[in-house]
């Protein structure tokens, strides 16, 4: 008794759908053991299962949950179906870039203007940098944070310095 397609569910097995199939025809664990033809406590591991899986308190609410999912699926799948309205293509070559499917040209003084950087590059992907280059970098941002420690520590000396000046 294999339940049509998995798709609308797939944290869940084949056989936890047979048993909640069954459960949503109000059997009970034994009696839909002798439909499948397995144990009642194969059945009760299957429906425990299942609410874990769908994260729910009991069989009926997870009857009731596997529904939902069965209905959110139907209409996923009825809006994917129906086609959306398309533009027609434009008038004149003037507005032929509106709908290229090409990546824009790149100058090559745009590719050179960005090759030196303040900083390195911030992503979360693996850096194409070499190791010399990465020491490079940890040596420029280490002067930089050094400057500027030495910068605020000489500014509130001087300003203290006037501070002291002042109210001599």
């Amino acid at each position: 008794m294999q339940t049509d397609g998995i798709a609308f569910a797939p944290h869940l097995t084949p056989r936890q759908l047979d048993c909640l199939a069954l459960v949503k025809k109000g059997l009970t664990s034994r009696q839909v053991a002798r439909e499948l033809g397995i144990s009642h406590r194969t059945v009760e591991t299957h429906v425990a299962g299942a609410i874990e899986a769908l994260q729910v308190n009991n069989r009926m609410a997870a009857v009731t949950r596997l529904d939902e999912l069965k209905r959110e699926h139907r209409e996923a799948e009825k809006a994917a179906s129906t086609r959306p309205f398309m533009l027609g293509l434009p008038y004149d070559d003037a507005d032929a870039y509106l709908v290229a499917f090409t990546e824009p040209e790149v100058s090559e003084g745009a590719i050179q203007s960005c090759q030196f950087r303040f900083f390195p590059p911030l992503s979360g992907t693996a850096s194409d940098i070499s190791a010399k280059g990465r020491l490079r970098w940890i040596v420029r941002i280490a002067a930089a944070g050094i400057m500027l420690t030495c910068m605020s520590y000489l500014s509130i000396i001087g300003v203290s310095e006037i501070a002291a000046a002042s109210s001599m």
